[in-house]
């Protein structure tokens, strides 16, 4: 590829991928036990995951917790493996990458998490339930739209947001060679269904998204290429071809 050539739209998750852990799970340990009890059996029956953890923030607050408390947990969160080498490769070719990241957390998780890690030059865009510091709660968080999806969270379907970022750039004379979507959960596969032969989606090797695709057979309704990575160094091999 030259740099005259179109970019490979690189697209991230955030929780279990690009953080070892999930960054709305960690946070809840600042909670009573009787509260954790109180919100399991509520999560068990959750549509929508932003409107749940707005319930989990009111308990925070009554509970006395600060938000200093949560920033931290959050931003001590490690990167998984070959992320920092995953990155550091993409802004060494940045000329033939746009990285953005897609995520089912919120924008203030997201904020701190590229703050922490000096990931803001690299991500200059990124899509997630909107969020921000509320004295009354503690924490404000927002579903990112309304969607007609049946088959994902409420709050955000990921397959109608790369379907608007894709029209929206295209609008703009902007289209892609190829694209790369890289997750680990159930919610990451609707991009994958708009997918052609040119364009990748990395499941995270047995979690969720790679249990479905291969346990029930989803894998064969793609017409992208799937490429399951264990770490960062997997991902860097697979797209160090493109160029």
């Amino acid at each position: 590829m030259n740099s005259e050539e179109k970019k490979i739209l690189i697209m991230f998750d955030m929780d279990h991928t690009i953080l070892s852990e999930n960054s709305d799970s960690v946070i809840l340990k600042l909670l009573s036990n009787e509260v954790m009890s109180e919100l399991k059996l509520k999560q068990e029956v959750s549509d929508n995951w932003a409107n749940f953890m707005q319930e989990v923030y009111i308990k925070m607050k009554e509970e006395n917790i600060k938000i200093e408390q949560i920033k931290e947990i959050v931003e001590n969160i490690k990167l998984n493996k070959g992320f920092i080498e995953l990155f550091e490769f993409i802004k060494h070719n940045e000329k033939y990458f746009e990285p953005i990241i897609i995520s089912g957390a919120n924008t203030l998780f997201l904020k701190w998490v590229l703050d922490k890690n000096n990931l803001n030059n690299l991500f200059k865009f990124y899509i997630s339930n909107p969020a921000f510091p509320c004295d009354k709660h503690i924490i404000k968080i927002k579903q990112f739209h309304k969607h007609d999806c049946d088959r994902c969270d409420q709050a955000q379907c990921k397959g109608v947001i790369v379907k608007e970022f894709l029209q929206m750039k295209k609008e703009n004379n902007v289209t892609y060679s190829n694209i790369i979507f890289i997750g680990d959960g159930l919610n990451d596969y609707c991009p994958s269904k708009i997918f052609n032969e040119r364009d990748f989606l990395f499941p995270r090797l047995e979690f969720p998204l790679y249990r479905m695709l291969y346990n029930k057979g989803y894998v064969n309704k793609l017409k992208c290429n799937v490429h399951s990575w264990k770490d960062g160094f997997v991902i860097i091999d697979v797209i160090k071809k493109l160029l």
